[in-house]
């Protein structure tokens, strides 16, 4: 009898593991690379990399990175909109972020020449879990946004 209670108290502990483990590994699951949301970026005069999308509980946490690539050009200063639509192209929700280039190395390979461009991440929430098939649009514009959020 008592072999047969702890049999299904370890069925349970392992259950409740299962779940914890796959529930974290779902908070850190990039929904882009996922099929869940569609990422459209406006062609513009820098360069939008590296945009992740995840879900923490009820908000969706939005990062990337914005470079410039004209090594000789002034930084570009101006700002972000990222734009989130459902399925049917609805817009449900919508914000702005300033960004502001950062010079930093960048080492090429095989050389001892050292380059600069210009680069920033950036990061907000968007406080709507979308459905399955929504969009996030993100488009930079070369002049600030009164109001806008800064980036980090």
């Amino acid at each position: 009898m008592r072999a047969l209670i702890h049999i299904k108290i370890n069925r349970v502990i392992i259950g409740l593991l299962f779940l914890l483990a796959t529930s974290c590994s779902y908070i850190h699951t990039n929904l882009i690379k996922e099929g869940v949301l569609h990422l459209e970026i406006a062609p513009s005069s820098v360069k939008i990399s590296s945009v992740r999308a995840y879900q923490q509980g009820d908000v969706i946490h939005v990062s990337g990175e914005v470079s410039q690539q004209n090594c000789d050009a002034e930084p570009v200063n101006g700002h972000l909109d990222i734009a989130l639509f459902s399925p049917e192209k609805i817009l449900l929700h919508t914000i702005s972020i300033n960004y502001g280039a950062k010079k930093t190395p960048l080492k090429i390979h095989g050389s001892h020449h050292h380059s600069k461009h210009f680069n920033r991440n950036f990061k907000t929430e968007i406080p709507i879990v979308p459905p399955r098939g929504a969009s996030i649009k993100i488009a930079f514009h070369n002049i600030p946004f009164e109001g806008a959020t800064q980036t980090d």
